[in-house]
């Protein structure tokens, strides 16, 4: 990954047709690189240790997925929605309170100048 941030720029527009690494090898000049990706990647799924079942499984769901999204696009998108909005209402707290009492217990060891959390952001209940 490091190999494709460092060669490419970030809106390449071959990026989003031929896939990163195989805009990194034809920058490189690497002959037939969508042919030699392809390869890695399929004998990489198809190699000895791949639990084939659960690629089907994964493959299966994928297209129902897909099939439901064309189906009922509104529906899913509030279902989405709905759910990372409920995620987001359970994490932030998890985050918050420590990084409240992380930044609290600094200032008392005089690290941080009260007030400050230690993410460098201003607190709001010091």
């Amino acid at each position: 990954m490091l190999s494709v941030i460092a060669l490419l720029p970030w809106k390449d527009p071959r990026l989003v047709t031929d896939g990163s690494y195989v805009t990194v090898l034809d920058t490189q000049g690497a002959p037939h690189a969508r042919t030699v990706i392809n390869f890695v990647v399929l004998t990489s799924v198809t190699s000895s240790g791949t639990p084939i079942y659960a690629l089907l499984l994964s493959t299966g769901a994928v297209f129902r997925t897909e099939i439901v999204n064309h189906l009922a696009l509104s529906e899913v998108f509030g279902f989405l929605m709905a759910g990372s909005g409920a995620i987001a209402m359970r994490v932030c707290p998890v985050i918050a309170i420590p990084t409240g009492h992380v930044s609290a217990w600094l200032a008392q060891l005089s690290v941080l100048p009260k007030g400050a959390l230690w993410v460098g952001m201003p607190c709001c209940c010091a």
